[in-house]
């Protein structure tokens, strides 16, 4: 049963997947644009792509990637927590394992993009879009 639970549809993750790149792609264009382009500070052009980022993957995912058609505002909310708990755990363990213990960050950073995305893939499956829970 587990192994039934887990088999990964590969369309679905296909699409999680594309919706992943396109909007990493886009949204660090977006950060250039804010805080080269027009001056704005890293931390706050940081902070309006990543609100932009996962609003508007939200609603590309919702539909296109999981077909769900429950109530838009605790899937929502789902999202934004999933998606708020991955980045505050990135951003925490970069600082103990490049700041503290001196691992390379881009090391680091590559192995935290796969494991978190995989995670979120999970997270969403498993919670955020889970059939039958949105009242």
């Amino acid at each position: 049963m587990i192994r039934t639970m887990l088999r990964p549809d590969v369309l679905v993750f296909a699409r999680f997947a594309t919706v992943g790149i396109a909007s990493n792609a886009l949204l660090s264009v977006l950060y250039l644009v804010l805080a080269s382009g027009l001056g704005v500070a890293p931390g706050v052009s940081a902070t309006v792509a990543w609100i932009v980022g996962v609003t508007v993957s939200f609603l590309i995912t919702r539909s296109w990637t999981w077909g769900h058609t429950g109530p838009r505002g605790s899937t929502f909310v789902r999202y934004g927590l999933l998606y708020a708990t991955a980045y505050v755990l990135n951003i925490l363990l970069l600082m103990l394992l490049v700041d503290r213990m001196g691992f390379r960050h881009e090391l680091v950073q590559g192995v935290l993009i796969v494991l978190f995305g995989l995670s979120l893939y999970l997270g969403q499956r498993f919670w955020v879009f889970r059939s039958g829970t949105d009242t």
